[in-house]
């Protein structure tokens, strides 16, 4: 028995200094093309939880991801991080409702606001443990400012912000799942279609 009790505050030692990782991407426009402007987060307690999500991607000359590729190509890799330990948080702002916080922002304010909230309840699930922060590449808000608002999310949600990067899609398989996740998100909202939320709904944390 003070072996066992040994091991296990051990581990959770070791959970507690892991650092987390969180994906951000985006879907829809800032404008007015779309109804509907997405944003979803990935959060993993270690990078590795990833790898079998990772691994389904298919390879190919160009970037995978969701607005490109095909259904058969899309469902492997979305029933792979369905069997990860992964929680998705994801906002949906509704450019059409006037009852809605985001509703007359649009562009860089609209943009940032939508991030600020998933910052906070994303961080709000890792709250006191360390975190890295990756966010596709934009050009709505720069890194610095970037920076800025993750310090004090993490503020505010009891987290210890490593990292803060915008990260190029192409170059960062964490980033290219966030895309595919949001991308299936933003769909069931703007077009109805739930074929590929439904394989990620469990994975989905409801605040």
């Amino acid at each position: 028995m003070a072996e066992d009790s040994f091991i296990m505050g051990r581990l959770q030692g070791l959970m507690f200094w892991m650092t987390w990782l969180i994906a951000i991407d985006e879907s829809g426009d800032t404008g007015s093309g779309s109804r509907f402007f997405t944003m979803a987060a990935i959060i993993v307690s270690h990078r590795r939880q990833l790898l079998p999500a990772i691994k389904a991607i298919p390879s190919g000359p160009k970037e995978f991801k969701f607005y490109n590729s095909l259904p058969e190509r899309i469902e492997p890799v979305l029933c792979a991080l369905s069997g990860c330990c992964v929680d998705i948080v994801y906002i949906v702002a509704d450019k059409h409702d006037y009852r809605s916080e985001y509703y007359g922002l649009y562009g860089n304010a609209l943009y940032s606001s939508v991030l600020e909230d998933l910052m906070i309840q994303s961080m709000q699930c890792v709250s006191g443990h360390d975190v890295d922060l990756e966010v596709d590449d934009n050009s709505f808000m720069t890194l610095g400012s970037m920076k800025e608002l993750a310090m004090s999310c993490s503020s505010r949600c009891g987290c210890n912000l490593k990292e803060c990067n915008k990260v190029i899609s192409h170059h960062n398989k964490n980033v290219q799942i966030a895309d595919l996740v949001v991308g299936s998100i933003h769909r069931s909202y703007e077009n109805g279609e739930s074929r590929f939320i439904s394989v990620i709904e469990k994975k989905i944390h409801r605040p």
